[in-house]
């Protein structure tokens, strides 16, 4: 590679392809983050609601033993919400941790790629 206009061609192409790997890194994180953020209001969206609930129960209850029973219920329901939230937190985890794999990996290969088209200009 003698010529200047090859290598600052070669350069520029460099610095292309590294924004756009970078531009798509960042896209991959703000979604990442949006389904993350969604995902924990959702939970204490629950969690304040079961809240709610067991204040009206408590008030509302004609009985101790019917304030128990009704609590414990409702506990029970939180309990098995909050579990499958979880298992779907560890899913959309599992499903960016791919999407960030993906992309390393897609960064690598144009990496290489651009390297070995260098050397043999």
């Amino acid at each position: 590679m003698n010529n200047p206009q090859d290598t600052l061609d070669m350069i520029g192409k460099f610095g292309s392809k590294g924004f756009d790997s970078l531009r798509e890194l960042g896209e991959l994180q703000m979604s990442t983050w949006n389904k993350v953020m969604d995902a924990q209001m959702d939970m204490f969206n629950s969690v304040m609601s079961s809240a709610n609930t067991q204040i009206k129960l408590a008030t509302e209850s004609k009985s101790l033993e019917d304030a128990a029973k009704a609590q414990a219920e409702l506990s029970r329901e939180l309990a098995e919400e909050m579990v499958t939230k979880t298992r779907n937190s560890v899913e959309m985890i599992q499903e960016a941790g791919e999407a960030y794999r993906e992309w390393a990996e897609k960064t690598v290969k144009d990496v290489t790629e651009q390297v070995e088209a260098s050397q043999a200009a």
